[in-house]
């Protein structure tokens, strides 16, 4: 969950900090349901106070109320093949 994303303009500025960050294979951004899906590369470690500091700096020079920190993060369920 994102905190505030108030404009069309922010899933792209999102996204693209995202993808920016070392060890983030995908970023998918939503402002109607104010969520960010992301996977990170395999075998990649990423620090979220490193994701959480990139981002606040693209809220920040976004401006307009924008707060992306990184909400209620949760880790998704990986699929096995066996």
């Amino acid at each position: 969950h994102v905190a505030a994303i108030p404009c069309e303009g922010c899933p792209p500025i999102i996204e693209s900090t995202m993808l920016s960050q070392k060890g983030i294979a995908s970023a998918k951004a939503d402002q109607k349901t104010s969520t960010l899906a992301f996977t990170v590369k395999p075998e990649a470690r990423v620090k979220v106070s490193d994701l959480q500091k990139a981002l606040k700096a693209a809220s920040d020079q976004m401006g307009m109320g924008a707060d992306y920190s990184l909400k209620n993060i949760k880790e998704a369920a990986r699929g096995r093949a066996d």
